[in-house]
């Protein structure tokens, strides 16, 4: 039987199969086309083709398509069924066969039941080819990850395949009997910096004492070196190690002849460096580059300054920087597009009222630590509504540092108050919650935050082995709630972008405020991100006008309008 080419044939094929049951045609029917209405495109125009289809399937979040997520799991088992029944190969996402004996045996010597589980699926995939423990090695695994990426409908075929490895190799260190054979483990990502380890002592101390100078804290530091807050330190530190991996990778210097920050700043290496973002980039200018630029400028500015490099070797780093400096106007397209579905009330209305539905899932009658995730999920989601804060400025908050009450009985009112030296560019916040916010905040903690404490701090966020929660992760654990919840893209820098957008929809031309509530030092900086905002809405009050004058015009011209149906 020749393999279908698109979900169409499939169905046609399924609907037409004596061989099944019609409880199982019916079944994979509606899964077919179930699955064509979450992808909005007509069955005949989505290949059947499992590499496409994968894409596809993980870009669809159930809640935007009005599918909860049981269904969906339902419709991409069934959907898998119905390519393996008309043609495709598919690899089953479970494996109901026997395995052959070794494997058995092999996995009958794990004691944990997750590692167990965790290398299943390959143990049956090798078990189903005749593949004996002992020959595994690299190629086999190779060749699984094939079939995972082009046989099968996986949610994250590398994610499988690297913990498919990494289990294997754990069963390798701990399991006895087990093929002595480890697995290379693919790397996550592509990168490549280096740790401050790799470079000499003498670096790192000048990069110590270079940001101690930056910090602020010394009132006899040159005063033309602008004082950086800790959250810049921290990002400047690190693209200065970025930097200093380019030049060696690009082979201007090993790691050892990078003996402090002058030889960091030698023209002929900056312009390497800088060439290796460039050129990683696909030989096109980035925010990136630009940024990774202006941390190099500001050391070679504090070297001149203290007399360790000349002035020659400052304006070539100077024009370096302006070589490659990218500063674009607007908000780059992703975000764009992430905001797009704003422009729909109902997009709208869901995260905005999704801290209450989350509030509304929780168990009344028992405090569990489940319900205590929910609602901090939604204490996070709603501060970020009503104060749209940089994701590190949220996960860092202190309850005694920065919530303050006019109150102690929890009756005034609530403050959240963050140091300028704590935000990104130097400015003091203090803004007073709504009386919801500040209701939703009693109610975490006093009931949840004490199920999510590890330690004696006051992190309102704590993380599960002290200390705050993980900035990143933190980020993307609430990208994740929103994704699933609303079906909406939104990462915790998305809400400023989306409070600009909402606020200046409704208030035309009002950049000030916009600036005061995301804390920008210059009007030009929110309207030069924002002014696109401004375009929208005069073109929609232009349409608006040009309709109600053609509604105003009608029979003018002796046209009486036309039905557009």
């Amino acid at each position: 039987m020749d393999a279908p080419n698109t979900l169409a044939d499939v169905l046609d094929r399924v609907q037409t199969d004596t061989q099944l049951t019609p409880r199982a045609r019916q079944d994979m029917a509606w899964a077919i086309r179930h699955v064509g209405r979450a992808l909005a495109r007509n069955l005949a125009d989505i290949p059947a083709s499992p590499p496409i289809l994968n894409n596809r399937l993980n870009a669809v979040a159930p809640a935007a398509a009005g599918i909860s997520r049981n269904s969906w799991a339902n419709a991409r088992s069934r959907l898998r069924k119905s390519l393996h029944v008309t043609g495709c190969y598919i690899e089953p996402g479970r494996h109901k066969g026997e395995l052959a004996p070794a494997w058995q045996d092999l996995l009958a010597c794990i004691d944990e039941q997750w590692l167990r589980h965790g290398l299943s699926r390959f143990a049956h995939f090798a078990s189903d080819n005749q593949w004996a423990p002992q020959e595994i090695d690299d190629s086999y695994f190779e060749a699984f990850l094939d079939v995972l990426e082009n046989r099968s409908i996986a949610r994250n075929p590398a994610r499988t395949y690297r913990r498919a490895c990494v289990n294997w190799n754990k069963a390798v260190r701990e399991v006895p009997g087990w093929p002595q054979t480890e697995i290379t483990i693919p790397c996550r990502d592509d990168g490549y910096t280096y740790g401050w380890e790799d470079f000499p002592a003498g670096l790192r101390q000048a990069v110590d004492a270079y940001f101690k100078a930056r910090s602020g804290t010394d009132p006899f530091v040159d005063a033309s070196l602008r004082p950086l807050a800790p959250p810049s330190i921290q990002g400047q530190r690190f693209q200065l190690r970025q930097f200093a991996s380019a030049v060696v990778l690009r082979g201007a210097a090993s790691c050892n002849e990078l003996q402090d920050l002058p030889d960091l700043v030698q023209p002929g290496r900056v312009k390497a460096g800088l060439r290796f973002f460039y050129e990683r980039n696909g030989q096109q200018f980035s925010s990136q580059l630009t940024q990774i630029a202006n941390a190099v400028l500001g050391v070679a500015r504090y070297l001149v300054q203290r007399g360790d490099i000349d002035q020659a070797t400052f304006d070539a780093v100077h024009g370096a920087y302006k070589a490659v400096e990218y500063r674009p106007h607007g908000m780059a397209e992703r975000n764009r597009e992430r905001l797009r579905p704003f422009a729909d009330p109902e997009n709208v209305a869901k995260l905005l009222h999704l801290p209450d539905r989350l509030v509304a899932q929780r168990n009344r009658k028992h405090v569990t630590v489940r319900d205590a995730y929910r609602v901090r999920s939604a204490l996070a989601i709603e501060i970020l509504l009503v104060l749209p804060l940089r994701i590190r400025n949220l996960v860092q908050l202190r309850i005694d540092a920065n919530i303050h009450r006019t109150q102690a009985n929890g009756k005034g009112r609530t403050f959240i108050h963050i140091p300028g030296l704590e935000v990104k560019n130097g400015e003091t916040l203090q803004v007073e919650l709504p009386t919801r916010t500040a209701q939703l905040l009693d109610l975490y903690l006093t009931h949840y935050r004490p199920l999510l404490v590890r330690d004696n701090g006051d992190w309102l966020f704590p993380g599960q082995k002290g200390g705050h929660q993980h900035i990143a992760a933190f980020g993307t654990y609430l990208k994740n709630v929103i994704r699933r919840e609303t079906g909406l893209a939104v990462h915790p820098h998305l809400f400023r972008h989306i409070a600009a957008k909402l606020y200046l929809r409704a208030n035309p031309g009002q950049f000030e405020v916009v600036r005061h509530v995301l804390g920008h030092k210059r009007l030009k900086t929110t309207v030069d991100t924002y002014a696109e905002f401004d375009s929208h809405q005069a073109v929609e009050m232009y349409d608006k006008q040009i309709l109600a004058l053609r509604e105003d015009l009608v029979g003018a011209a002796g046209d009486k309008g036309a039905d557009h149906g």
